[in-house]
């Protein structure tokens, strides 16, 4: 939709259920992810969001925090589309490079033992190039996104783990805040 003021929530994972978080924000037609997990209880492509009802690339994506079901498919979104813009806190960005280095030698490990032939979802290199290029900011610094449509976030304190933030977009007619888990 490109109507001005105009915003759409499409929820791509974790709707109902703990797992493969993923909320996609329409504004007015820029495209943003608010996290990127993997669902814990199945393998293979099925532990994606519903990746499928992206029209188009996403235009930003941001993480609330570092755990599996908030950033898992992280990587793989950034294979499919290497120019989507990234943002999360430092702490968040330093506990994603862990968990997403172990996600590739333990979705190795599950490919070989349980014959899992989507695994990999993605490699090593897939999870530098998501990591580098995603910007961090500190709490309660207001940042653009840098889209067409002046949309700006803040991140606060979610007390859930280190580094989670919840996050206030606030977008011309519109105010949103997005808690992860908090």
């Amino acid at each position: 939709m490109n109507n001005t003021n105009t915003i759409e929530l499409t929820v791509l994972g974790g709707g109902g259920e703990i797992g493969a978080s993923c909320f996609l924000l329409n504004i007015d037609g820029q495209q943003v992810l608010l996290d990127c997990g993997t669902h814990p209880k199945r393998d293979g492509l099925d532990t994606l969001p519903q990746f499928s009802l992206l029209n188009k690339a996403p235009d930003a994506v941001i993480i609330s925090h570092g755990h599996q079901d908030h950033c898992g498919s992280f990587p793989y979104l950034l294979r499919h589309f290497p120019m989507v813009r990234s943002f999360a806190t430092a702490p968040t960005v330093r506990i994603m490079d862990r968990m997403l280095h172990n996600s590739v030698s333990v979705m190795g490990l599950i490919a070989k033992e349980r014959g899992v032939s989507d695994y990999p979802l993605y490699d090593h290199g897939d999870v530098n190039y998501a990591l580098k290029g995603t910007r961090s900011h500190p709490y309660g610094e207001q940042f653009s996104l840098g889209l067409k449509v002046p949309v700006k976030a803040t991140f606060y304190r979610a007390g859930h783990v280190l580094g989670s933030a919840g996050v206030l977009l606030e977008a011309p007619g519109h105010t949103i805040f997005y808690t992860g888990d908090f």
